[in-house]
């Protein structure tokens, strides 16, 4: 049975005298001598680190399936801040498909999620590539001169009905870009569509725009919200600033009606490769 596995962590402690910490997480399975799942990227200066990976996993049914999480921070040379096991069975037959554990000495907690990879029959590789016009500027500074540094993270919605349970789940973060309120992000993101959507087109997606702090958190520009269906039908037809089918983003993270709106999103490109092209395209 294939499952996927997430993390993201809270209330990670900095090391004494410490004004910084690059955390990152490594998982490996216990029933495998301890063969490595993954890890995660490092996040910059983050003591709730919500990673991106999504990390395909295969479980034996009837089998306690045993995993290992360890945290490191790569700004003090790899310092192990903690440990935790899971079962995923366990985690994967909760009502959230998440559950939390506390790391050693009161160091913060990790929380994995063991989810269902494939909701909807769309198979294939998804490419997006985006840019942003007119976005707020969040720091003007005392003279008006400063300007915004933009980076965009999209997340998948996860919707439980018969618990009222609503979940973003973060699948992709960009680099930010410097000094910029009309952004183009050079990158062209590439994953599965069971990560990107769970494999339904129509799955509810929430792509976040902030500006970069290296000193304390990222303050939020705006959210637009969408499809994986609707990317595609809104790709730019006259250039990269092409206003006429951008997607608004706006202020509320509820997609309130009426929020203000703080700039438009550019889709660039949004396809699918369809598996064998994908196979193609990596080798």
């Amino acid at each position: 049975m294939k499952v996927q596995l997430s993390l993201h962590a809270t209330h990670l402690k900095k090391r004494f005298g410490s004004r910084r910490l690059d955390p990152y997480a490594i998982i490996t399975s216990d029933t495998d001598g301890d063969t490595e799942i993954g890890r995660t990227k490092i996040i910059t200066n983050a003591t709730d680190p919500n990673w991106t990976e999504v990390f395909d996993h295969e479980l034996q049914e009837g089998l306690p399936s045993p995993i290992t999480v360890k945290v490191l921070d790569e700004y003090h040379n790899d310092h192990e801040m903690g440990v935790v096991t899971f079962d995923l069975w366990e985690v994967y037959n909760s009502d959230l498909k998440t559950k939390g554990e506390d790391l050693n000495r009161g160091k913060g907690a990790v929380y994995l999620r063991v989810d269902d990879p494939q909701k909807g029959n769309d198979k294939g590789t998804f490419l997006l590539q985006l840019r942003a016009l007119d976005l707020k500027n969040n720091e003007p500074g005392l003279f008006g001169i400063g300007v915004s540094d933009p980076f965009y993270e999209i997340s998948r919605k996860y919707f439980n009905p018969s618990k009222g349970f609503v979940y973003w789940q973060r699948i992709y973060r960009s680099e930010y870009k410097k000094n910029l309120i009309n952004p183009l992000w050079e990158e062209i993101m590439t994953l599965p569509l069971t990560t990107v959507c769970y494999g339904d087109l129509d799955n509810e997606l929430r792509i976040a725009i902030y500006d970069y702090n290296t000193k304390h958190k990222h303050t939020p520009i705006g959210y637009c919200f969408t499809t994986a269906r609707s990317l595609m039908k809104n790709v730019a037809v006259r250039g990269n600033a092409d206003r006429e089918v951008a997607l608004e983003i706006v202020a509320d993270e509820g997609n309130a009606p009426n929020a203000p709106k703080t700039g438009l999103l550019v889709v660039l490109q949004a396809e699918i490769l369809e598996e064998d092209e994908s196979s193609l395209s990596e080798s």
